[in-house]
């Protein structure tokens, strides 16, 4: 009697685990496809851990609940790979943005319960509604900017500032800045965001506000310094070479899709999310011959803003054969995104990391334009347009590299204006 009770106890029990396993997935662990019949077919796992390590066996999901992941038991093995690396990006993405949201929230709270001298709640509540009626982005970009409001407000408060003695006071502002590793882009922001609160707030008061200026020489150089320390620092993109690319090649850690994503980056001067698009057609991607009888690729730059819709578009001219590889990588769709903790791996087992440069899916596109010089190319101007900057100046001093000695005709290979370099 006591053996069928035990029986059915354990029975109840595992129904109970495939209840709940069907409305609310599992958030520790990893699942993954198993190819059978030769990848015409796959079952779903999840790997679990504890503690740091997997459990062992992995646990099969039941095909009833496929749908959640966005597939279904008549796929092919590798058709369910990419739905279920679609879920997992969803869900990833998912995440960390209400991560960024709460942390936004939390900081903002933060804000308005400290100081109320400096940054009085009336005033503060009419310039964040002057923020919201003034913003011409997204959703994000209004969280950004209320977001570095309430940092300024944090760092202003700690200094004891006042708008009227910010200009005087800039280079304590500076070094807080150092101390606390912000980065020469996020200081930037914090600084125009300083500057619009000074003028608001003075106007409302004495009227007189001198603005903040942005840091130079020891100063900047001291920020840059800083920043390059702090760990998880978003590093400038390593420049992607021929040597680098066969060296990669050679690792055989990466699909020959995502090889294929950095040759079409590459040979071709795209931005990850430019070749991303290029599957959509239409404005996103074509392809006609010119009249000389070179084929030239048109690729649509969404990322330009501010820019009319007609002039958003850029047109390489396919004069290599690495280019025409990478084209045909392009119309056969055989790339694919690698990810960040792959080229990760992929540096450390290189040791390609120098300085504050690392691997990235930017590494390519920073590349092209040493590479366009080292295929006989002369002219700074067409490069500029192949990358699809509106000023010369920009392929100059950010997206030429300049530990490569550079040989051609100097006349031809320097912009029409002399370049700006940040710092100088």
């Amino acid at each position: 009697m006591a053996k069928k009770k035990a029986k059915t106890k354990k029975s109840t029990k595992r129904i109970s685990v495939v209840r709940t396993m069907k409305t609310t997935l599992p958030s520790v662990g990893s699942y993954y496809i198993r190819p059978k019949a030769k990848g015409q077919s796959f079952s779903l796992y999840l790997k679990r851990y504890e503690k740091g390590k997997p459990v062992k066996p992995h646990e099969k999901i039941d095909p009833a609940i496929y749908y959640r992941f966005g597939i279904s038991a008549d796929m092919t093995a590798t058709d369910a790979k990419i739905k279920l690396d679609e879920f997992r990006k969803l869900n990833k993405a998912s995440r960390l943005d209400v991560a960024r949201q709460d942390r936004a929230f939390k900081r903002y709270n933060k804000a308005r319960t400290i100081n109320q001298v400096l940054f009085p709640q009336d005033l503060v509540d009419v310039f964040e509604e002057k923020i919201r009626l003034e913003n011409f982005g997204t959703i994000n970009h209004l969280k950004k900017k209320l977001y570095i409001f309430s940092t300024v407000q944090e760092i202003m408060n700690h200094l004891k500032i006042t708008p009227e003695i910010y200009a005087e006071n800039s280079k304590i502002i500076f070094k807080y800045f150092a101390d606390h590793q912000y980065s020469m882009n996020y200081c930037q922001k914090l600084i125009s965001m300083m500057n619009d609160w000074g003028r608001f707030a003075s106007g409302k008061g004495s009227g007189f506000f001198k603005i903040i200026p942005q840091p130079k020489g020891n100063a900047r150089e001291k920020i840059n310094d800083q920043s390059q320390t702090k760990t998880g620092v978003r590093k400038e993109a390593l420049p992607m070479t021929e040597d680098l690319l066969r060296r990669i090649i050679s690792l055989n850690q990466l699909e020959t899709t995502e090889i294929n994503f950095f040759k079409a980056t590459f040979y071709l001067g795209l931005r990850p999310e430019e070749l991303m698009r290029t599957p959509n057609g239409g404005k996103h991607y074509s392809k006609i011959q010119h009249i000389s009888g070179v084929d030239v690729v048109s690729i649509y730059q969404e990322k330009l803003k501010g820019v009319p819709d007609n002039k958003r578009t850029k047109h390489i001219p396919i004069k290599w054969d690495e280019q025409i590889e990478a084209v045909k990588i392009i119309e056969d769709q055989g790339f694919k995104k690698p990810t960040y903790k792959a080229i990760k791996k992929i540096a450390r087992a290189l040791n390609c990391n120098s300085g504050n440069k690392a691997l990235g899916l930017y590494s390519g596109r920073k590349g092209f334009t040493n590479w366009c010089f080292d295929k006989g190319e002369k002219s700074f101007q067409s490069v500029a347009s192949w990358l699809g900057h509106l000023d010369p100046t920009t392929t100059f001093s950010i997206y030429r590299d300049r530990e490569q000695v550079m040989l051609g005709d100097s006349g031809n290979n320097t912009p029409t204006k002399p370049p700006k370099v940040a710092g100088e």
